[in-house]
């Protein structure tokens, strides 16, 4: 994934990735528009995509995003 936007939008709604994380829908709609999901969440999203049959999510993919949006 080149960006944590593309992340957001492999599921079907944002609705629906914040339901798999129990989470507002109000929640990932600012992550998405921030193009950001916070570090206390990358387990939970990894876990939600695994589920879900959504490849390329994993912590070091979104460490790694994380860190290329810092330089």
């Amino acid at each position: 994934m080149k960006n944590f936007r593309l992340i957001i939008e492999q599921w079907p709604n944002v609705a629906e990735l914040a339901a798999d994380l129990g989470v507002k829908k109000g929640t990932v709609d600012l992550w998405k528009h921030r193009n950001k999901i916070p570090a206390e969440y990358w387990k939970a999203v990894t876990e939600a995509a695994k589920r879900r049959g959504i490849k390329g999510v994993n912590p070091d993919a979104m460490a790694e995003l994380a860190e290329a949006a810092a330089a």
